[in-house]
């Protein structure tokens, strides 16, 4: 909730006396019962066809209100309790980046601060991780995406972290980019992609290390359902990106002040071929593809692969370039089903070898055992930068493999104590930090590390 800034107000009544034009913000500010919100969109997108949307416009106040706005509208797109809303309508039109200090209420954490293991046997965690990113030249500055809280950063290597987007709404954030070569710059894929708790409203932009942030060309409704899962930095030329989301993937060369969809379909993962990012790697629920343009145009291709997988993730290493490996889960919204099988390619996607369809390592069994999985809501896979043969692999649990993925042992299993170390079900990012090699997992606990 957003204060009333007095100065804000006193522009908005000074906007409504002398910019006629902004027919959108009277309706706002003065509505009737049958006010919907179609109309006022309709308004306001005449008023800004042809003008600047940049700071002091008053664009992104109207794209935070209409965001906010498309959840509360009924059946014939009238916006429900108008008179109640109006106050907050005037907040938020009123302050462009109201601070987060002027949110009403004094409230004192009290804990629990921490937790230890017993004959329980389970910990809550401290809430979902989807994404972690890394800082590209300061190993202990690091980024997380969380399904509806919004963006974190910690930059003393993760014992302590801080909200970077509580002057957002209500946000998922399912990708990270760091600018590699500008680190102040940072570029946040909106929305909770593995399970919808929120929808994508597109890519934002920090401009200063998350401390505030701004809608770039590439943005949605929430009412258009847009889940997104990934996104993606060329590793040497920071304004080329792609946003991999069930609407297709996006590219941009221009930092996302314009974009386009490359590939239609619902894609869930995307990498680069090591030391050649003119390849590049990307699936669907099921389908491999290949680019060799830089990801402006894709084809199918990859022999040896299965045909009735319903989630898949990729990963590659700089230790084999050539090398792609393939994570495939059946992916059913039933949670019924078994692990498809870890593929890879010896030939940069041409080909796939199957390694393993054995033991269930998508399921909760500690032995990997048994026929459920959880791939429709978690699937990650991440292999050592240094070691080709050294995978890991999450879904319920943590496995690891020594010989290419042929054979797997658990690693972190989601009840402690038990057969191995503790890390929360439900694996959602696992990736190792150029800087130092530590391994970071993303979980429905929160982030684990592991330094061997």
């Amino acid at each position: 909730m957003k204060s009333i800034s007095l100065l804000g107000v006193f522009l908005i009544s000074l906007g409504l006396s002398q910019l006629h034009a902004q027919d959108y913000l009277k309706l706002i500010h003065n509505p009737t019962e049958t006010t919907t919100l179609s109309e006022i969109q309709q308004l306001a997108d005449n008023y800004f066809e042809d003008r600047d949307k940049g700071r002091g416009s008053g664009y992104k106040q109207y794209k935070r209100w209409e965001y906010d706005m498309q959840r509360k509208v009924n059946s014939d797109g009238r916006i429900l309790n108008f008179s109640k809303l109006t106050h907050d309508v005037i907040s938020s039109l009123a302050s462009e980046n109201p601070p987060v200090e002027s949110m009403p209420g004094n409230w004192t954490a009290m804990g629990p601060m921490s937790y230890s293991n017993g004959n329980s046997g389970y910990n809550g965690g401290l809430g979902r991780v989807n994404v972690i990113a890394f800082h590209p030249t300061n190993a202990n500055i690091i980024y997380i995406g969380v399904p509806a809280g919004g963006v974190w950063k910690t930059t003393d290597g993760g014992s302590s972290w801080s909200p970077m987007s509580d002057q957002l709404a209500s946000i998922g954030v399912s990708g990270i980019a760091v600018d590699h070569n500008n680190p102040n710059t940072v570029y946040i894929l909106t929305g909770d992609g593995d399970g919808a708790d929120t929808y994508s409203i597109g890519v934002m932009k920090s401009t200063d290390g998350g401390v505030s942030w701004n809608p770039t060309g590439l943005s949605w409704g929430v009412t258009n359902f847009v889940r997104g899962y990934k996104l993606l930095m060329h590793p040497t030329n920071s304004s080329i990106m792609f946003a991999i989301t069930n609407a297709g993937i996006y590219k941009t060369t221009d930092g996302w002040v314009t974009s386009s969809n490359v590939q239609s379909g619902s894609f869930r993962d995307m990498e680069f071929k090591p030391g050649d990012p003119a390849t590049a790697y990307a699936v669907t629920t099921n389908t491999f593809y290949k680019s060799t343009d830089t990801g402006s145009s894709w084809g199918t291709t990859g022999t040896g692969l299965p045909s009735s997988e319903n989630r898949v993730a990729l990963a590659v290493t700089p230790a084999n370039a050539n090398y792609v490996y393939y994570l495939a889960g059946p992916g059913g919204a039933s949670g019924s089903g078994t692990f498809r099988g870890l593929y890879r390619s010896p030939d940069s996607g041409a080909t796939f070898t199957t390694m393993s369809t054995t033991p269930n390592i998508l399921g909760s069994d500690v032995n990997g055992g048994g026929t459920g999985d959880q791939s429709w809501y978690d699937l990650a896979m991440a292999v050592n930068p240094g070691n080709a043969n050294n995978t890991i692999t999450g879904g319920v649990n943590v496995w690891r493999s020594t010989d290419g993925g042929s054979s797997h042992s658990l690693s972190a299993y989601w009840y402690s104590p038990g057969a191995s170390q503790y890390v929360h079900a439900d694996i959602h990012d696992l990736v190792y930090n150029p800087l130092d090699n530590k391994l970071y997992c993303g979980s429905d606990g929160g982030i684990s590390v592991s330094t061997d």
